[in-house]
């Protein structure tokens, strides 16, 4: 079972590989960003791939906080309970 999950799962990094290539070779147009003090001109298939990461590290991140926040309230809990315990 644990072979075939893996199997499934460098299957599907594949796939996702191939389709960013395609998109990338497909996308070879320049755009010009204005950031006020900085000017470039990228190709469209890197800004959209920047965006889409920018996107994912920021949504990751609003995700975890509250998953770090529970998981220290949960330690402190606990050391609590077990002082309670003992005493």
């Amino acid at each position: 079972m644990n072979i075939l999950c893996q199997l499934v799962k460098y299957l599907t990094l594949l796939v996702f590989l191939l389709i960013g290539i395609s998109f990338a070779s497909l996308n070879t147009g320049k755009v010009s960003i204005d950031l006020w003090v900085y000017q470039a001109e990228i190709p469209i298939s890197l800004l959209v791939a920047l965006s889409l990461l920018v996107g994912v590290v920021l949504s990751s991140l609003y995700f975890l906080l509250p998953l770090v926040r529970r998981k220290g309230q949960l330690k402190r809990l606990n050391h609590q309970l077990d002082r309670m315990k003992q005493g």
